[in-house]
């Protein structure tokens, strides 16, 4: 729903003409369940878009396939036909990410190639990606060709802009993103990572995040009917010194390949501020999607009963390492080199100079 007015009316009732697999069909009111946005900020941040969820009244005791919305009682001047997704699924991923908004003013589409490699790394198996088609070229999604093929990627247009809606809205619809991207992944994901493509949870002490997520289970049994996971947010920072390993990177190839002096952001950004609390409002999320029912950007807005709130995830076990740019916060007299991020060098590299630089190898 967009709405830029400086308070939200009333809402309307509305219906829904709900089709079920033998061809009957019934008409249901629906209730408003959750609402996403932030009317407080929409002057500071242009947020006039407002994502909400809605359900039926009644309780359905069967599974329909597709639904038409009206203004009507007896469902009469209904919407386009809307598909509905019941819980059957062909694929079972334990960890799998979204990008949480869509791209639209990214300069260096490598980084959407340093993102997947890095996720990979990570133990992710599936990634969604959205790009605000007619905001930038072709070349992104080009670059995403080998991981779709390999079925570890999917990327779909938005479409959130005008004549659709009259005028800009944060990130054109950021809260409508993620919310999509949970129930797109709601039965066919066990632990959904919503982050933006300069984001990363990095386990401190382990390799991956199916494997942090199964220790900290083991040793918060309480945490196993939390609604999401939290991981604290810390800026990292590009000053003089790189990985180490940056500095034995082949000639050859970064010579030959023009697109691998984009280096990642996670070779080249080492020091952070040792005190990380002022940072911590950024914090990032990983949602059960079948426990949520709708996530804003840093936290589950409304879930599941029989769930609990997010649990957090310690410091020295997790944090989400922010690569922005400009810097957010200023570094401090205490900061310290950080350098965790050498133990996935060498199978990002391979990956990211495999996909960057295929044409050379050819």
């Amino acid at each position: 729903m967009y709405d830029d007015r400086s308070e939200l009316p009333h809402l309307r009732k509305l219906y829904s003409l709900l089709t079920f697999r033998n061809r009957s069909t019934a008409c249901y009111l629906l209730e408003y369940w959750v609402a996403i946005g932030d009317l407080g900020a929409r002057e500071r941040y242009q947020e006039i878009y407002f994502n909400y969820i809605l359900r039926t009244k009644e309780k359905i005791t069967e599974a329909p396939v597709h639904g038409q919305i009206s203004i009507h009682s007896n469902c009469s001047f209904l919407s386009r036909t809307i598909p509905i997704k019941d819980n059957t699924t062909n694929k079972n991923y334990t960890y799998a990410v979204c990008l949480h908004k869509s791209i639209y003013n990214l300069t260096e589409p490598e980084m959407l190639v340093h993102w997947v490699e890095l996720n990979l790394a990570l133990g992710v198996e599936f990634m969604t990606i959205y790009l605000q088609n007619g905001y930038i070229p072709e070349s992104y999604y080009t670059l995403m060709i080998p991981y779709i093929k390999r079925g570890i990627v999917e990327v779909l247009d938005w479409g959130l802009r005008p004549p659709v809606i009259p005028g800009y809205t944060k990130f054109w619809g950021q809260t409508a993103v993620i919310n999509e991207c949970l129930y797109r992944n709601m039965y066919r994901v066990k632990y959904l990572g919503l982050y933006d493509i300069d984001e990363f949870i990095i386990p401190q002490k382990l390799k991956t995040v199916p494997e942090l997520i199964e220790t900290f289970e083991k040793e918060n049994p309480n945490a196993l009917k939390a609604v999401a996971y939290i991981a604290r947010n810390a800026f990292f920072y590009k000053r003089k010194e790189s990985l180490p390993e940056v500095k034995r990177l082949p000639r050859r190839t970064m010579l030959m390949c023009y697109r691998m002096s984009f280096l990642p952001r996670y070779y080249t950004f080492t020091v952070r501020n040792q005190v990380t609390h002022l940072q911590h409002q950024y914090h990032k999320v990983i949602v059960k999607p079948t426990a949520a029912i709708g996530v804003w950007t840093h936290w589950v807005k409304k879930y599941m009963d029989g769930y609990t709130k997010e649990f957090y995830f310690s410091t020295e076990d997790a944090l989400i390492h922010h690569y922005r740019v400009p810097d957010k916060y200023p570094l401090t007299d205490f900061n310290e080199k950080v350098f965790i991020m050498s133990r996935y060098f060498n199978e990002t590299f391979k990956g990211i100079s495999e996909n960057l630089c295929r044409y050379y190898y050819l």
